[in-house]
């Protein structure tokens, strides 16, 4: 891991459980694991709300806040606010988030859920999924979790799982987002939208689709804000398949790669292993190293390369890797640029 370097800032009380042997997740090389106590959330947590899922955390005043999905007992979702000491014990304002318009009126979304939740600068804003004649991106920002204002929905229905990143690049603020249907999306890939304001968005350039792999090969989409690190952003995205019981989502890394001279997005991409129940990532940070006993396990073990679009050039060229060995070409690419590409992402410390 010495070879990485986070260059988001690390959070320094972010809870962490080291691995039990692998018993967690039944993977001994599996990246992540699963939270022994789990749940931490139980049901009917607020008088009114079945059960939280798919919610953001973030640091907040050496403590933690969070938009929470909040499934009422009628069956629609709303945005609630939840606070915490140790982002495990949290308690729950009683009512969902009041959004107000610039003018400080009331703006309820119909539905909303599926929130992240991203500091830029100043500003936290709220990114979730709502009805705008269809399914759509609704966002708000605050600066003190007390006032929420609604701004300009980014995108025309139908989109889904808007991702902000955390700083601006070349001067604009950036989003990951999945175009998406009206009804339970049977496709999506994930595009990158840029914005000088958080009014006007353009510049829409495919990032990835989905893989061959069987837990992405419906359709993907965004989940937590990028991290950013010396090898490129860190992004958590969940992958989507179709199964006789209906959807099942796992948890997918990938490694964007924004150059200010060739603009290339280049991604590493794995599973996360875990496969008990729906993965749906909507929240990530790092922790202090020292907080962690075993760093090596972080590192990623990946065996899957795939090369994609050049964002300002908008050239598409991908590659995929089931093994150290073997390649399979999605798109026709010159061996030798492949060789080159492949053995510089297996000798980073993202390889073992």
């Amino acid at each position: 891991m010495s070879k990485v370097k986070m260059i988001s800032p690390a959070v320094p009380n972010v809870p962490w459980q080291d691995r039990k042997d692998g018993k967690t997740t039944g993977n001994p090389d599996a990246p992540i694991w699963r939270y022994n106590e789990n749940p931490i959330i139980g049901r009917n947590p607020v008088k009114g709300v079945a059960r939280i899922f798919n919610s953001a955390v973030i640091p907040y005043e050496g403590e933690f806040i969070g938009v929470f999905r909040g499934e009422q007992t009628n069956g629609i979702p709303y945005i609630y606010l939840g606070h915490s000491k140790d982002a495990i014990h949290w308690d729950f304002n009683s009512n969902k988030i009041d959004f107000v318009d610039e003018e400080g009126k009331p703006f309820m979304p119909v539905y909303a859920y599926d929130p992240r939740l991203v500091k830029v600068e100043d500003t936290y804003y709220i990114i979730w999924c709502q009805d705008f004649f269809g399914a759509a991106i609704g966002m708000a920002k605050t600066t003190d979790f007390k006032t929420f204002t609604r701004i300009e929905n980014p995108f025309l229905p139908f989109n889904r799982n808007a991702v902000l990143f955390p700083r601006k690049i070349n001067g604009n603020f950036m989003m990951l987002s999945r175009p998406s249907d009206s009804g339970h999306t049977p496709f999506g890939d994930i595009f990158v939208s840029e914005s000088p304001d958080m009014v006007y968005w353009g510049k829409h350039r495919h990032v990835m689709g989905k893989g061959n792999e069987w837990w992405e090969s419906l359709k993907i989409g965004g989940g937590a804000a990028p991290i950013e690190t010396s090898e490129g952003w860190l992004l958590f995205y969940h992958g989507v398949s179709g199964t006789c019981n209906g959807y099942v989502y796992s948890i997918g890394g990938a490694i964007l790669l924004l150059s200010s001279t060739a603009a290339r997005t280049s991604c590493s991409r794995r599973k996360s292993g875990m496969r008990r129940g729906d993965l749906f990532p909507t929240y990530a940070s790092h922790a202090q190293p020292s907080m962690i006993q075993s760093p090596e396990r972080l590192r990623f073990i990946t065996v899957r390369l795939i090369a994609m679009s050049d964002l300002h050039s908008r050239r598409l060229t991908r590659l995929s890797t089931t093994s150290r060995a073997t390649a399979r070409c999605l798109h026709p690419i010159q061996k030798s640029e492949y060789d080159n590409l492949y053995k510089e992402r297996r000798n980073s410390a993202f390889f073992s």
